[in-house]
């Protein structure tokens, strides 16, 4: 009975101490912070333990205890100050990004304009498949006529050759050779004729050219005659016997080199309608001074 005293106050502690235990294991082991229980039953384990051992140094527990306290409280200290760094950078940033207006609004525009260009690009890549599958098709239709083009040239050159087997080894009769032999006489002759006939063109070509220029020298050395006789008769315009009209003649060449299909040759001034009738009035005109003058 003296004994059940110390015996009870065993159990007592026993009891505790796998309580602890029980509780130290439950803890979560992957987080040994300050506030974790992990510390306080495994702290509490080590001095039962150490009680068990009858150890005098159940101090030293407690003072390697709280010094891990103090690295870990001074680990999260440095920590808690990088963060507010952290913190103050990215408010920083923020008020950067909501002070610059401007930036975001250019962003929306770029961002509107590469979606416009998408849809065009889309649009784009569509009109060309389109086109891609259109000249496809073309490129097949014409292949396929090529073919056929391929085919005809073939049969026309088997028919080519037959033809000139054909002629190649084709006899003619004597009939026939006694026509080519008059046909070709009758060309050789009618070509004969022709080249003489067209000799005797060249020859009268040539007649008529020398008499045309015969007759244009003579034109011209009689319109610059009368342009003398004018102009002494003051019939030019500022004369007192123009009559109110210019009557110097000029000769118009049609072109540069003369020729007789076309008419090559025209007076500015119509001889029987303008200088014939101008003549007349200053022939008459002389002969009354004339009479007038006998007169006298």
């Amino acid at each position: 009975p003296l004994t059940w005293p110390a015996v009870f106050g065993a159990i007592v502690w026993l009891v505790e101490k796998l309580q602890t235990d029980f509780k130290r294991r439950e803890a979560d082991e992957t987080n040994h912070g300050v506030d974790s229980p992990y510390n306080f039953y495994f702290w509490v384990s080590q001095m039962y333990q150490k009680a068990l051992w009858g150890l005098d140094d159940w101090r030293l527990p407690e003072l390697e205890l709280r010094q891990g306290m103090e690295r870990q409280v001074s680990e999260l200290n440095m920590e808690n100050s990088r963060l507010e760094v952290m913190k103050e950078q990215l408010k920083a940033d923020l008020e950067d990004i909501v002070n610059r207006p401007d930036d975001l609004h250019n962003a929306q525009k770029q961002r509107d304009t590469l979606n416009q260009d998408l849809q065009n690009f889309t649009t784009f890549v569509g009109k060309m498949a389109e086109y891609n599958h259109a000249k496809t098709k073309a490129i097949e239709d014409e292949e396929r006529v090529t073919v056929e083009l391929e085919k005809d040239v073939a049969r026309l050159e088997q028919q080519k050759a037959h033809v000139q087997h054909v002629l190649q080894t084709q006899e003619l009769s004597k009939d026939e050779e006694e026509k080519l032999t008059r046909d070709k006489m009758i060309c050789n002759a009618q070509l004969v004729d022709l080249s003489s006939r067209l000799k005797a063109t060249d020859r009268g070509v040539r007649q008529v050219e020398e008499q045309f220029k015969f007759m244009m020298d003579k034109l011209e050395e009689t319109v610059a005659e009368f342009n003398h006789n004018a102009t002494l008769l003051q019939c030019y315009p500022g004369g007192k016997h123009n009559y109110g009209s210019d009557q110097k003649l000029q000769v118009i060449m049609n072109a540069s080199q003369p020729s007789i299909t076309q008419d090559v040759l025209l007076l500015n001034l119509d001889p029987k309608t303008v200088i014939k009738p101008a003549l007349e009035r200053l022939e008459r005109r002389y002969i009354q001074k004339n009479e007038a003058a006998s007169e006298r």
